[in-house]
Protein backbone atom coordinates (compact mmCIF):
# COMPACT_ATOMS: atom_id res chain seq x y z
CA UNK A 1 0.00 0.00 0.00
CA UNK A 2 1.40 3.67 -0.76
CA UNK A 3 2.77 5.50 2.20
CA UNK A 4 1.76 9.27 2.10
CA UNK A 5 4.83 11.64 2.33
CA UNK A 6 4.59 12.21 6.19
CA UNK A 7 6.51 15.22 6.34
CA UNK A 8 6.21 18.90 5.62
CA UNK A 9 9.68 20.34 6.10
CA UNK A 10 13.27 19.36 5.95
CA UNK A 11 16.29 20.86 7.34
CA UNK A 12 19.83 20.63 8.56
CA UNK A 13 20.92 20.71 11.92
CA UNK A 14 25.04 20.95 13.00
CA UNK A 15 26.00 18.77 16.14
CA UNK A 16 27.18 19.90 19.57
CA UNK A 17 30.57 19.98 18.95
CA UNK A 18 31.03 19.99 15.48
CA UNK A 19 30.49 16.31 14.85
CA UNK A 20 28.41 16.22 12.02
CA UNK A 21 25.00 17.37 10.64
CA UNK A 22 21.16 15.90 11.83
CA UNK A 23 18.78 15.67 9.54
CA UNK A 24 15.87 17.19 10.90
CA UNK A 25 12.21 16.33 9.43
CA UNK A 26 9.39 19.16 10.85
CA UNK A 27 12.05 20.06 13.06
CA UNK A 28 12.66 16.68 14.52
CA UNK A 29 15.78 14.68 14.40
CA UNK A 30 15.57 11.60 11.68
CA UNK A 31 16.58 8.51 12.49
CA UNK A 32 17.60 5.07 11.10
CA UNK A 33 15.90 1.81 11.35
CA UNK A 34 17.33 1.19 14.42
CA UNK A 35 16.60 4.48 16.28
CA UNK A 36 20.96 5.97 15.59
CA UNK A 37 20.70 9.67 14.51
CA UNK A 38 20.52 10.22 11.31
CA UNK A 39 23.36 12.31 11.48
CA UNK A 40 25.87 13.44 8.31
CA UNK A 41 29.93 13.41 9.13
CA UNK A 42 30.19 16.59 6.74
CA UNK A 43 27.94 19.08 5.65
CA UNK A 44 27.99 18.79 1.84
CA UNK A 45 26.69 14.99 2.04
CA UNK A 46 23.92 16.39 4.75
CA UNK A 47 23.08 18.94 2.40
CA UNK A 48 22.41 15.95 -0.47
CA UNK A 49 20.53 13.90 1.99
CA UNK A 50 18.51 16.49 2.65
CA UNK A 51 17.89 16.84 -1.34
CA UNK A 52 16.33 13.73 -1.31
CA UNK A 53 14.21 13.63 1.17
CA UNK A 54 12.79 17.37 -0.23
CA UNK A 55 12.39 15.44 -3.84
CA UNK A 56 11.14 12.65 -2.29
CA UNK A 57 7.99 11.10 -4.40
CA UNK A 58 4.37 11.34 -2.74
CA UNK A 59 2.92 8.65 -2.64
CA UNK A 60 6.52 8.06 -0.22
CA UNK A 61 8.96 5.75 -1.73
CA UNK A 62 11.93 5.00 0.64
CA UNK A 63 13.55 3.07 -2.00
CA UNK A 64 14.23 6.50 -3.35
CA UNK A 65 16.73 7.49 -0.52
CA UNK A 66 19.56 5.81 -1.45
CA UNK A 67 22.02 8.23 0.04
CA UNK A 68 20.23 7.81 3.33
CA UNK A 69 20.10 4.05 2.67
CA UNK A 70 23.95 3.95 2.55
CA UNK A 71 24.53 6.24 5.69
CA UNK A 72 21.90 4.15 7.76
CA UNK A 73 23.79 1.16 7.17
CA UNK A 74 27.12 2.50 8.18
CA UNK A 75 25.45 4.10 10.96
CA UNK A 76 23.04 0.85 12.30
CA UNK A 77 25.76 -1.78 10.89
CA UNK A 78 29.04 -0.45 12.05
CA UNK A 79 30.14 -3.49 13.76
CA UNK A 80 30.54 -5.13 10.39
CA UNK A 81 33.12 -3.19 9.00
CA UNK A 82 35.41 -6.60 9.06
CA UNK A 83 32.75 -8.33 7.15
CA UNK A 84 32.55 -5.33 4.01
CA UNK A 85 36.10 -5.30 3.98
CA UNK A 86 36.14 -8.84 3.46
CA UNK A 87 33.34 -8.97 0.80
CA UNK A 88 35.49 -6.69 -0.76
CA UNK A 89 38.37 -7.57 -1.51
CA UNK A 90 36.54 -11.09 -2.53
CA UNK A 91 35.84 -9.82 -5.61
CA UNK A 92 39.00 -9.17 -6.43
CA UNK A 93 39.26 -12.75 -7.18
CA UNK A 94 36.15 -12.59 -9.44
CA UNK A 95 36.82 -9.23 -10.87
CA UNK A 96 34.84 -8.72 -13.70
CA UNK A 97 37.66 -7.02 -15.57
CA UNK A 98 40.20 -9.22 -15.21
CA UNK A 99 38.42 -11.86 -17.59
CA UNK A 100 38.52 -10.53 -20.71
CA UNK A 101 36.96 -12.45 -24.00
CA UNK A 102 39.22 -14.05 -26.16
CA UNK A 103 36.24 -13.48 -28.88
CA UNK A 104 35.18 -11.69 -30.70
CA UNK A 105 37.57 -9.05 -31.80
CA UNK A 106 35.66 -6.50 -31.92
CA UNK A 107 34.59 -6.74 -28.02
CA UNK A 108 38.35 -8.16 -27.59
CA UNK A 109 39.96 -4.73 -28.82
CA UNK A 110 37.07 -2.48 -26.11
CA UNK A 111 38.03 -4.25 -23.53
CA UNK A 112 41.71 -4.06 -24.19
CA UNK A 113 40.93 -0.28 -24.35
CA UNK A 114 38.53 0.37 -21.43
CA UNK A 115 39.90 -2.29 -19.40
CA UNK A 116 43.72 -2.40 -19.54
CA UNK A 117 44.66 1.51 -18.32
CA UNK A 118 42.34 0.86 -15.08
CA UNK A 119 44.09 -2.92 -14.56
CA UNK A 120 47.39 -0.89 -14.77
CA UNK A 121 46.42 2.05 -12.38
CA UNK A 122 45.01 -0.95 -9.87
CA UNK A 123 48.49 -2.62 -10.04
CA UNK A 124 50.48 0.61 -10.00
CA UNK A 125 48.70 1.89 -6.69
CA UNK A 126 49.11 -1.18 -4.75
CA UNK A 127 52.82 -1.91 -5.93
CA UNK A 128 51.40 -5.98 -7.28
CA UNK A 129 50.51 -7.09 -10.63
CA UNK A 130 47.17 -7.90 -10.96
CA UNK A 131 46.66 -11.53 -12.53
CA UNK A 132 44.24 -11.84 -15.57
CA UNK A 133 42.22 -14.59 -16.18
CA UNK A 134 43.01 -16.64 -19.58
CA UNK A 135 40.13 -19.22 -20.71
CA UNK A 136 39.26 -21.18 -17.98
CA UNK A 137 41.58 -20.37 -15.64
CA UNK A 138 40.64 -18.31 -12.27
CA UNK A 139 42.50 -15.34 -11.89
CA UNK A 140 43.30 -15.81 -7.69
CA UNK A 141 45.52 -12.98 -7.10
CA UNK A 142 48.80 -12.13 -5.35
CA UNK A 143 48.36 -12.13 -1.65
CA UNK A 144 50.52 -9.35 -1.38
CA UNK A 145 48.40 -7.52 -3.22
CA UNK A 146 45.37 -8.64 -0.96
CA UNK A 147 46.88 -7.35 1.82
CA UNK A 148 47.95 -4.25 0.12
CA UNK A 149 44.23 -3.46 -0.80
CA UNK A 150 42.79 -4.67 2.56
CA UNK A 151 45.39 -1.84 4.31
CA UNK A 152 43.71 0.46 2.30
CA UNK A 153 40.76 -0.32 3.61
CA UNK A 154 41.02 -0.48 7.23
CA UNK A 155 41.87 2.83 6.50
CA UNK A 156 38.55 4.18 5.15
CA UNK A 157 35.54 4.66 7.75
CA UNK A 158 32.23 2.27 8.04
CA UNK A 159 30.74 4.99 5.52
CA UNK A 160 33.46 4.64 2.87
CA UNK A 161 33.36 1.15 3.19
CA UNK A 162 29.69 0.62 2.45
CA UNK A 163 29.66 3.14 -0.48
CA UNK A 164 32.46 1.34 -2.04
CA UNK A 165 30.78 -2.30 -1.36
CA UNK A 166 27.60 -0.56 -3.24
CA UNK A 167 29.98 0.37 -5.96
CA UNK A 168 31.35 -3.69 -6.05
CA UNK A 169 28.15 -5.00 -5.83
CA UNK A 170 27.10 -2.59 -8.92
CA UNK A 171 30.52 -2.94 -11.07
CA UNK A 172 31.13 -7.12 -10.20
CA UNK A 173 34.44 -5.24 -9.78
CA UNK A 174 36.61 -4.43 -7.23
CA UNK A 175 39.45 -2.71 -9.25
CA UNK A 176 36.67 -0.55 -10.93
CA UNK A 177 35.22 0.60 -7.49
CA UNK A 178 38.30 1.19 -6.09
CA UNK A 179 39.05 3.56 -8.60
CA UNK A 180 35.49 5.29 -7.98
CA UNK A 181 36.48 5.79 -4.24
CA UNK A 182 39.59 7.25 -5.87
CA UNK A 183 38.01 9.50 -8.53
CA UNK A 184 34.11 9.79 -7.73
CA UNK A 185 34.44 12.58 -10.42
CA UNK A 186 34.94 9.91 -12.92
CA UNK A 187 31.82 8.53 -12.21
CA UNK A 188 30.72 8.44 -15.99
CA UNK A 189 34.22 5.82 -16.87
CA UNK A 190 33.25 3.46 -14.19
CA UNK A 191 30.07 3.54 -15.74
CA UNK A 192 31.09 2.27 -19.35
CA UNK A 193 33.90 -0.21 -18.12
CA UNK A 194 31.20 -1.98 -15.65
CA UNK A 195 28.91 -2.22 -18.79
CA UNK A 196 31.14 -2.90 -21.83
CA UNK A 197 29.90 -6.13 -22.19
CA UNK A 198 26.36 -5.67 -21.89
CA UNK A 199 26.49 -2.34 -23.97
CA UNK A 200 28.52 -4.69 -27.02
CA UNK A 201 25.81 -7.30 -26.64
CA UNK A 202 23.08 -4.40 -27.42
CA UNK A 203 25.16 -3.23 -30.13
CA UNK A 204 24.52 -6.23 -31.37
CA UNK A 205 21.12 -7.36 -30.70
CA UNK A 206 19.23 -4.39 -28.95
CA UNK A 207 17.98 -3.88 -25.68
CA UNK A 208 14.57 -4.59 -24.19
CA UNK A 209 12.60 -2.31 -21.64
CA UNK A 210 13.20 -4.28 -18.84
CA UNK A 211 17.05 -4.44 -19.39
CA UNK A 212 17.20 -0.73 -19.55
CA UNK A 213 14.94 -0.54 -16.51
CA UNK A 214 17.73 -2.36 -14.59
CA UNK A 215 20.50 -0.51 -15.76
CA UNK A 216 19.34 3.08 -15.37
CA UNK A 217 18.27 1.35 -11.35
CA UNK A 218 22.09 -0.23 -11.08
CA UNK A 219 23.60 3.19 -12.02
CA UNK A 220 21.42 5.40 -9.68
CA UNK A 221 23.02 3.21 -7.44
CA UNK A 222 26.49 3.79 -8.55
CA UNK A 223 25.80 7.22 -8.60
CA UNK A 224 24.88 7.29 -4.90
CA UNK A 225 27.82 5.61 -3.91
CA UNK A 226 30.18 7.76 -5.79
CA UNK A 227 27.87 10.78 -4.06
CA UNK A 228 28.83 9.40 -1.41
CA UNK A 229 32.53 9.13 -1.52
CA UNK A 230 32.96 12.45 -3.36
CA UNK A 231 30.63 14.24 -0.28
CA UNK A 232 32.89 13.00 2.46
CA UNK A 233 35.91 14.61 1.03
Amino acid sequence: MPIAKFYKSVDLEPLAGGEGWSLLLDGKPARTPKRALLASPTQELGQAIAAEWRDAPDPFEPTALRLTRLLSTALDRAAEAPTWRKEILRYLNTDYICYPADKPDALVARQNEIWSPLRGWFSERFGVALRIASGFTVAEQDPKLMNAADTDLTSRTDLELVAIKAACEVTGSAVLAFYLADYPERLSDVWRAARLDEDYQIEQWGEDEEASERAENLYTDLKAAATVIAKLR
